[in-house]
């Protein structure tokens, strides 16, 4: 009589088991969203940790509880900016079912599973938040353009990346793709934002008003002016004016102008939060620094000594920005700079801005 091999059983247990992991996900489809020159960002998180190790690996929280708590703070972070729209967790439902996928399926191939379901999202960009083990806790970014395929990322193994606020750290893990990425998504915008239905333009280009004597009702507590560090002075950088086809490429040209002022080392930088707070508070809308007065009350409000606004438009075929650095306290124009581009190679606008930067700096 033969005995059955327990090595054979094994093997095809082993077999059984990979082949169901090998079963192929379904990705289903949804109708295209409004069209709009936001950039649509589907983001999946997933959590990469040794065998054996449970459903919560070296993490406290679970991979369910991760991708919840992951997707409601990028989501947040990414709208409040008005640059990006995130696909909804139900449409990413609706694609994907209730199919429990595997960490390692959404890894093969350059995460080439991810990349399939944005475009069935309708997505511009995948942007997929791994928290991993592998001999200590890592993070990691990872951000792919699905029609041109460009790939940018960030990986992070410090300790005090995991132990952070969460918050903090997915804010900072953006600005580095950001930073990356912000040429590739300008020129993306500018593209999606030649195809957006047209909507009515902005009347005039923001201005800093002389002081006036006219009192807002009501006006919230300003902030606590900071000690300024050896000197520095506060400046809040404005969103600049635009056409609404321009909206959200201004809106990136803003954040790499932001970006750079900090970056030189001359100034202390109001916050894009901080900004938005206060407009909301004040109840200031999108063009709420047309009206006279308002730029230098919101500057004041914000304990800023200087702000810089100015305006990103098309000429022909070209784009300039136009912009300046304002004294609040006196409203007078401190310095004034320009650049321009030729449409299709906005990465040049943003190559420009050190030098934009040095002489709105006075240098």
């Amino acid at each position: 009589m033969r005995s059955t091999c327990p090595v054979s059983a094994i093997m095809l247990l082993a077999l059984l088991g990979l082949l169901a992991g090998c079963a192929q996900v379904r990705v289903g489809t949804i109708p295209p969203p409004a069209p709009t020159a936001k950039l649509r960002v589907y983001v999946q998180p997933v959590t990469v940790h040794p065998s054996g190790t449970g459903t919560r690996g070296h993490f406290n929280k679970s991979q369910e509880e991760f991708s919840q708590a992951t997707f409601r703070r990028v989501q947040k972070i990414l709208n409040e900016t008005g640059i990006y729209e995130v696909a909804p967790w139900p449409q990413v439902r609706a694609v994907l079912g209730d199919q429990e996928i595997a960490p390692h399926r959404w890894r093969q191939n350059d995460w080439e599973l991810a990349r399939k379901v944005g475009r069935a999202l309708h997505a511009d960009y995948v942007l997929i938040t791994e928290r991993g083990y592998a001999g200590m806790k890592y993070w990691q970014m990872i951000l792919f353009n699905l029609q041109s395929g460009k790939k940018f990322e960030f990986m992070d193994h410090a300790a005090q990346l995991v132990k952070g606020d969460f918050r903090q750290i997915v804010r900072q893990s953006f600005q580095k793709i950001f930073t990356q990425a912000k040429g590739d998504m300008l020129a993306v915008a500018v593209r999606k934002g030649r195809l957006a239905p047209v909507e009515p333009l902005p009347r005039e280009p923001a201005r800093v008003a002389p002081p006036t004597d006219e009192e807002p009702p009501e006006e919230p507590e300003a902030l606590e002016p900071e000690p300024e560090i050896s000197g520095k002075p506060r400046v809040v950088v404005y969103d600049l004016d635009t056409t609404e086809r321009l909206r959200v490429a201004s809106l990136i040209v803003t954040e790499a102008l932001r970006e750079e002022f900090h970056r030189s080392g001359r100034f202390t930088i109001v916050n894009r939060q901080d900004l938005k707070r206060a407009m909301d508070e004040m109840k200031l809308g999108e063009s709420g620094l047309l009206e006279e007065g308002k730029a230098l009350r919101l500057g004041k409000w914000l304990a800023a000594n200087q702000s810089v606004s100015g305006r990103l438009a098309p000429l022909g075929n070209l784009l300039v920005l136009q912009a300046r650095r304002t004294d609040l306290e006196t409203a007078g124009i401190m310095a004034a700079a320009s650049l321009r581009c030729r449409e299709g190679q906005e990465e040049d606008l943003l190559a420009g801005l050190p030098e934009l930067v040095q002489n709105l700096s006075g240098k």
